[in-house]
């Protein structure tokens, strides 16, 4: 039996040190297939000839349908230790411990976005790191922080409701070149569902939604809702999306973080934290406006993500219950000591 190289024994990447081994076919099964192993890596002989860009693309397909059948065969416990399948070998055995997942919003979460650079005479705009799609972008003060801490203690995704395009850009802009290769799913407005503010408030109204994953499809919508313009529609992000794409997490296990309540379904709020939307300002006198208007704010995030942390690392019998009741515990603490 051949041990899969690609997986690096997950002794490796797993804290408890269990081994990962590629199975499913011995030896003579490998020789009546012409002595191919199963793993890539494995193989001895004549290098293989460059693919085209059709192939190579095909070949990703492959492999990212095949990561996503082994990970459902994988048996989740408890967080986490990060293990990283890069072949679709047969997984036999094998224990993963996942963090939890944050999907981040961009705007609003880890930026403000302007299309102004003047604000007002008590206040101004903190310096911006660039312009994407004619908005100057500016990052929270304490952006680094925040997401290296964020990146040691969950798994992190984004999804905005931003263009493909746009989105692109913002994630080169905001992330460390070393978290953002991490980052489990890049998802843009394409993986949204457009909805009207009457049928995303009303319940027992039929939902009319229409997908945005080509402009054709957008004016057909635009037509159909009486002719409003794209503002009028409020992007949905569904957590049950991802969890269809990434078995490994669950409503046990993943916080979307949006300053947008409307973007979330009524029946996923269980899963959503909702801060207020960061300003971008510093206040004060001038010329000093030495005062950090979103800093009271981004305190709050962290010591949210702080507390989530510890939570996520005791063990508990239902993780399920054990996350709804510590999001309702931690903000009905909060109210009161607002009150």
């Amino acid at each position: 039996m051949s041990r899969c190289r690609y997986l690096q024994c997950a002794a490796d990447v797993s804290p408890h040190g269990c081994v990962s081994v590629c199975g499913g076919r011995d030896s003579s099964q490998q020789a009546q297939q012409g002595g191919s192993d199963p793993c890539p890596e494995t193989n001895t002989g004549e290098a293989a000839s460059p693919l085209s860009r059709v192939e190579r693309r095909k070949a990703k397909k492959s492999r990212k349908r095949g990561v996503q059948r082994a990970a459902t065969r994988l048996t989740t416990t408890a967080p986490f230790g990060d293990l990283l399948l890069a072949n679709p070998c047969n997984i036999k055995g094998t224990i993963v411990f996942v963090k939890p997942l944050i999907v981040l919003d961009l705007n609003g979460i880890l930026c403000h976005r302007s299309r102004s650079k003047l604000c007002s005479d008590s206040s101004i705009y903190r310096p911006s790191v660039g312009r994407v799609a004619n908005t100057e972008v500016i990052p929270r003060s304490d952006i680094d922080t925040f997401l290296h801490f964020l990146d040691s203690r969950f798994t992190l995704a984004v999804w905005t409701s931003a263009q493909r395009k746009t989105a692109k850009h913002l994630v080169r802009l905001l992330f460390p070149p070393s978290i953002e290769r991490r980052l489990i799913f890049i998802w843009n407005r394409n993986l949204c569902k457009l909805m009207t503010p009457e049928a995303n408030v009303s319940r027992k109204r039929k939902q009319r939604s229409i997908s945005n994953k080509q402009e054709d499809n957008l004016a057909r919508a635009v037509a159909q809702f009486e002719d409003r313009s794209v503002q009028d529609f409020i992007a949905i992000k569904s957590l049950e999306k991802v969890w269809k794409a990434f078995p490994l997490w669950d409503a046990s296990n993943t916080i979307l973080f949006d300053d947008s309540p409307d973007k979330t379904p009524v029946g996923l709020r269980g899963n959503s934290v909702h801060p207020p939307s960061l300003k971008g300002t510093m206040s004060g006198k001038s010329p000093l406006f030495d005062v950090d208007d979103d800093a009271d704010n981004q305190r709050k995030q962290m010591e949210f993500f702080e507390r989530l942390a510890d939570h996520f690392e005791s063990p508990s019998n239902s993780a399920r219950e054990a996350l709804h009741e510590f999001l309702q515990n931690y903000f009905r603490k909060e109210e009161s000591e607002v009150g």
